[in-house]
């Protein structure tokens, strides 16, 4: 090429360049095919033609042209690494490795090559070899604060979160502005459980980045782990102000409704989210478990089948089991929940503890001589419940041994189902046979119980279900249950009652009725993906439903915040008789729960207790209802004789609390 021919190739060249610094493409790519009209083979043109391609989104036509400036050039490490980069695009990683490679070893001392290597092995699935690569860059370069940031990002794809924040955290000390290293880290805290540091870091990466939809999104879903449901709600109307395609936000925003008891507004907003994406298997479970809590159980089945259908090992989806579960037990589909219920995580907990011991997953007819190891899992109220089948499994002629909370051992010392009783503390003992407490209602399912002896019942529909389940036969045990096991008794200690009956006797007249308006962990002091149970009454509405009430209130509230007793007391109208201390002492509270006339409260251990006392109970159910209390009526196949008090799908207690002032007077022979 003439000198002249290679003085306008190089104006042609500069020119091409600052057009596409300033944008200006489609000149840019003239600017360039002129420069090859004077030299077909100008390394430099075809390369930059490959960058204004990759710019343009062409990625097989960049790739084509960094391969001409490549074949010309093959020193060249900037057309390497731009042909790597090309490779990337296209997802063809084993050749975008070695291009990377080649690069390097053309220009060692740069660590975005190197940084390409470890990128390339990570996007290729070798976690542990991206994480060499990476190790080796910030060795030689520990001054480079992306190396940091993605040997980081490296630890996290092998769930080593504890080890990533330290990197992250050096990413951050060398560039304090690294809004991406502030929100992966909170991203790695949030899984570790951390939720303040976690939320501390997400608010730094929105200091330095506001338009962060992801981190938007991310805070949210610490602040639902910190149960802080309101603010959670509001960065997710941020993130979807800022992207309204964003799916994670919409679901994120589902969750914190939910979280706020907000139950049909997250219906539809989860609702939302599968309209536009119909197949994400983690978004379907949360949409079976808000339909399930609408009392769209038909629908909430449905939903819950298709998440398992499209979920993956992969899938956040370990939780619907349980949830298909928990809605089949709450419409009374009692034997087809018990066998959902074996996918609860307690159950593999159990296997990952214990590898040696394998869970019963059949009961043989014939136990003569065996032993059995009955195992709790959860809490006191779920081990009494549970403990209901013990009789019938002692009926097949096996030693029954149960491993449970110490405040019960003593009184299940006495059960005669029970054989042997100790704390779970105490080491597993050895059996035959060893059974989850929970897994009982399996074993002793549809094969045990008299399944064509459907029981009737009269129910008030408080929830109405979809129109489809009113027409399948198999939502017969909407109005029929089978026969259940009743709950388990329990025998007060004879001098427990004698000192409790005179105590009662010292602090008023009979009738006696206590009382319990909260149950269940506070949601400010959850924390935590999972979201425990908890029910509260208002006292103000509580008191109005006693007022008129004769005889002597006695309160069991376990653990009343300051005034709380009190409080109740002037909104009555007269004495609140504080026996709380009896919740700490389970067999003073077993003998106070069988003396008592009446018992007035939201679902707690004291259920159980009173149930096992053979005495029945007044139960005020928030809505949506705990599943033993089921989806509507105004009783539990679980619990004969107990009266059901249910509060309305708006948060109306009014028609309940109603019921509940005309029924007292009249059971306690008051006027």
């Amino acid at each position: 090429m003439s000198t002249r021919k290679a003085r306008q190739a190089a104006t042609l060249l500069e020119s091409g360049l600052r057009q596409l610094q300033q944008g200006q493409l489609d000149q840019a790519r003239q600017s360039c095919k002129r420069v090859l009209e004077l030299a077909p083979r100008h390394p430099d043109a075809l390369h930059l033609l490959g960058i204004i391609a990759l710019q343009a989104g062409d990625h097989s036509g960049a790739v084509e042209k960094f391969r001409q400036a490549v074949a010309i050039r093959p020193d060249h490490p900037a057309y390497q690494a731009n042909l790597a980069y090309g490779y990337v695009r296209l997802q063809r990683l084993t050749e975008a490795l070695a291009a990377f490679e080649r690069a390097a070893r053309l220009e060692p001392d740069d660590p975005e090559l190197q940084l390409g290597i470890g990128n390339c092995l990570g996007m290729m699935g070798k976690a542990e070899a991206a994480e060499a690569a990476l190790r080796r860059l910030v060795e030689r370069h520990p001054r480079y604060a992306l190396g940091w940031f993605n040997l980081a990002k490296a630890l996290d794809e092998q769930k080593r979160y504890d080890e990533a924040c330290g990197p992250y955290r050096h990413a951050i000390q060398l560039d304090p502005q690294f809004a991406d290293a502030h929100g992966n880290l909170g991203v790695a805290l949030h899984r570790l459980e951390r939720y303040e540091e976690a939320e501390e870091s997400l608010i730094a990466c929105l200091a330095r980045n506001p338009g962060s939809v992801a981190a938007h999104v991310n805070l949210a879903i610490v602040l639902n782990a910190l149960r802080r449901h309101e603010e959670a709600e509001a960065h997710c109307r941020e993130a979807i102000r800022r992207d309204p395609a964003q799916p994670g936000a919409r679901a994120m925003l589902a969750k914190s409704l939910s979280g706020q008891g907000r139950w049909r507004e997250a219906l539809k907003a989860f609702e939302d989210v599968i309209e536009n994406d119909p197949v994400t298997p983690e978004v379907l479970g949360y949409l079976g478990d808000a339909l399930a809590r609408n009392g769209r159980i038909p629908e909430a089945l449905e939903a819950f089948e298709r998440a398992a259908l499209h979920g993956t090992p992969a899938s956040d989806i370990r939780f619907v089991p349980f949830a298909r579960a928990i809605a089949l037990f709450s419409a009374g589909r009692i034997h087809e929940a018990a066998a959902a219920y074996l996918g609860r995580d307690n159950r593999s907990a159990f296997a990952t503890a214990h590898p040696d011991r394998r869970l019963l997953e059949t009961l043989p007819q014939d136990m003569q001589g065996q032993e059995v190891c009955l195992v709790a899992e959860q809490g006191i109220g779920d081990e009494l419940f549970f403990l209901r089948y013990a009789p019938m499994l002692k009926a097949r002629g096996c030693r029954v041994i149960f491993q449970g909370n110490r405040k019960i051992v003593s009184i299940l010392e006495r059960c005669a189902a029970l054989d042997r009783t100790l704390a779970s503390t105490e080491p597993l003992v050895a059996a035959d046979h060893t059974v989850l407490v929970g897994d009982l209602p399996h074993l002793f399912g549809a094969s045990s119980l008299d399944t064509s002896a459907l029981q009737p019942r009269g129910m008030e529909l408080g929830v109405p279900l979809a129109a489809a389940s009113m027409r399948t036969p198999a939502w017969h045990c909407r109005v029929f249950w089978p026969d259940l096991p009743p709950p388990l008794p329990l025998q007060p200690l004879a001098e427990r009652l004698a000192s409790v009956g005179d105590r009662l006797h010292r602090l008023g007249p009979a009738p006696y009725v206590g009382l319990t308006w909260r149950a269940g962990t506070d949601p400010l002091g959850q924390r935590g993906r999972v979201w425990q149970l908890y029910k509260e009454m208002p006292l103000e509405e509580l008191a109005a439903a006693l007022r008129g009430v004769g005889g002597t209130l006695i309160s069991l509230q376990r653990d009343p915040r300051a005034g709380e007793t009190e409080k109740l007391a002037a909104l009555i109208g007269r004495p609140v008789h504080d026996l709380t201390e009896a919740n700490d002492d389970l067999e003073e509270m077993l003998a106070l729960l069988a003396v008592l006339d009446d018992y007035v409260g939201v679902s707690n251990t004291n259920m159980h207790l009173r149930a096992g006392a053979g005495r029945t109970a007044r139960v005020l159910v928030p809505w949506p209802a705990e599943w033993r209390w089921m989806i509507c009526g105004n009783e539990s196949p679980w619990f004969p004789g107990f009266r059901i008090y249910r509060q309305k799908p708006d948060g109306d207690w009014s028609a309940a609390l109603e019921c509940l002032r005309n029924d007292l007077p009249g059971a306690l022979g008051n006027s």
